[in-house]
């Protein structure tokens, strides 16, 4: 009942709701930001529509003239095959989405449940975050539409993130479950360069995605997490360890029966797998390929408007199928004739190209080719001194001498990376096989020796050379069959009418009937016992 005691308690209360009041307003001012903020960022987020999330980059295959595929052309984010959802197993569906979101076919695009979930285990965990809560059609959306690359920031992972939810259930509402399964089983990084289920089934085990069985889904699943480290020809290990984790998501989200789980786990399945794609992807391309793909730029370039950009990409990144007229046996049979020592009686020279920089005591960088080495050896040598060498030995020693007179000379260091040196076999040569019937060109080689590269000198298509006696069948034989009355099989001699004298030993081609000086561009003669 003390009045100073009410009014102590009076001014308590009042303090005490004027806090209660400042701490609501500003929770409801915080709350207003916090949504003033998230709405920004999501009407400044892009639109959506199922196109914005089909894979648009595939590799291109080349076939031979009895429809074997010869190559593949496939530049950077192009090793890709589509399937259809209807041509991937049901194992390897359900494998997906027993790891990576189980409620995929429930939810609206965002899984309620499993950021709680995520949330939870991270407080938990001393505020380590380590679940993910992207659904499919989140990780769809970040690998097709987002360039994480370019998150600098707490705040730009978070304005992703947002706006990744928000198009998750945009997309939702335009695309059903099998559309957005589908490109998602087709843009997925699943390592060694493959994107999508079909080239990483094709890389890992030789076989069409149909094919696979339980076991083989499992392995391709695991990758998706970390395709590195789950990568199951470098880590068969740490993707044994997540494919069990895939099948027993699987066994008890009862998509698979404890029989299957158990004839999946005692499969041997990583004695199967093989990286069956090195061998292809490091080898250069035929010089047929070469040609083929210089022809079919070129035409997409003059005939249909393309820059050079627009042809590459349409090339390698455009899934397009090439049938073209080669022999790829007979292409390889050539290949291996024409490198084979035996038809050039053991002999060989080696030519050579090479280029190095050096930074000089001074720090002034200079380049040296093959040109400033042959006037080295020139000078110090013979005047007469030329870059044709009896072996690749040979060539290096000379090679290394002058680069060791450069650095002394300049008192430098050789640029690290500037090195090349390229040795080309002599002599050259070329080929072309047409097939006369159709005038189909079965075969191109373009050079003797092993190609290692790719789009290299052709000599059989770029190499300029004069015409010679192959217009012979222009301006000779062609008009004495149309109009001479002459055969195939007639032999013409295509030089001015001669008359032939003799003496016992020699018979003599003259014009006027006289034995020619012997300085006469017209003299010859032939043994008559040759004859």
């Amino acid at each position: 009942s003390s009045g100073k005691r009410k009014l102590s308690t009076k001014t308590g209360v009042y303090v005490f709701k004027a806090f209660i009041t400042l701490m609501v307003s500003a929770s409801i001012i915080m709350v207003c930001l916090i949504a003033g903020a998230i709405n920004g960022i999501i009407k400044t987020a892009p639109e959506i529509t199922l196109n914005d999330v089909t894979p648009s980059q595939y590799k291109t295959t080349v076939y031979d003239c009895n429809g074997i595929a010869v190559e593949t052309l496939v530049a950077s984010g192009a090793n890709r095959i589509y399937v259809t959802i209807d041509e991937v197993p049901n194992n390897l569906k359900n494998a997906f989405i027993a790891i990576e979101d189980e409620r995929f076919l429930e939810h609206n695009g965002i899984d309620a449940k499993g950021i709680i979930r995520a949330a939870y285990i991270g407080i938990t965990n001393s505020f380590r975050f380590t679940q993910g809560a992207s659904t499919i059609t989140q990780q769809l959306i970040k690998n097709s539409v987002f360039s994480v690359e370019n998150e600098n920031s707490l705040g730009d992972r978070l304005k992703r993130k947002i706006q990744e939810q928000y198009l998750a259930i945009k997309l939702e509402e335009v695309a059903d479950k099998d559309q957005i399964l589908e490109n998602y089983l087709n843009t997925i990084n699943l390592g060694n360069n493959n994107l999508g289920v079909q080239s990483a089934s094709l890389n890992y085990f030789n076989k069409d995605v149909s094919e696979l069985n339980l076991s083989e889904c499992a392995v391709i699943a695991a990758i998706t997490q970390n395709p590195s480290r789950y990568n199951p020809i470098r880590h068969p290990d740490y993707n044994a360890e997540r494919r069990k984790l895939v099948l027993d998501n699987m066994l008890t989200q009862e998509l698979i029966s404890q029989e299957q789980y158990t004839e999946a786990m005692s499969d041997d399945v990583y004695s199967r797998i093989a990286n069956n794609h090195s061998a292809k992807t490091s080898t250069a391309y035929s010089y047929y390929t070469d040609a083929l793909i210089q022809e079919i730029m070129d035409d997409l370039m003059k005939q249909k408007g393309y820059t050079y950009t627009q042809a590459y990409n349409l090339v390698y990144r455009g899934g397009l199928s090439i049938y073209s007229c080669e022999d790829s046996k007979l292409q390889k049979y050539a290949q291996n004739t024409i490198n084979d020592p035996k038809y050039w009686n053991g002999y060989e020279e080696y030519t050579i190209t090479c280029r190095f920089r050096v930074r000089d005591v001074d720090g002034n960088f200079s380049s040296y080719t093959e040109s400033t080495l042959l006037k080295y050896l020139q000078s110090k040598y013979d005047p007469k001194f030329e870059l044709v060498f009896k072996s690749i030995e040979e060539a290096e020693g000379y090679i290394s001498e002058y680069k060791q007179y450069i650095l002394e000379k300049t008192e430098g260091e050789i640029i690290k990376g500037s090195e090349s040196t390229t040795f080309t076999i002599q002599p050259q040569t070329s080929l072309v096989i047409i097939e006369n019937g159709t005038g189909n060109v079965k075969v191109i080689i373009g050079g003797r020796g092993d190609k290692t590269e790719s789009l290299i000198l052709n000599r059989a298509t770029n190499s300029k050379r004069q015409a010679g006696s192959t217009i012979k069948p222009l301006v000779a034989y062609g008009p004495a069959i149309d109009s001479a009355e002459y055969t195939l099989g007639k032999i013409y001699d295509d030089v001015q009418q001669l008359t032939l004298i003799s003496n016992e030993e020699t018979i003599y081609y003259t014009l006027d009937g006289t034995i020619p000086n012997k300085n006469s561009i017209l003299y010859a003669k032939t043994e008559l016992p040759f004859l």
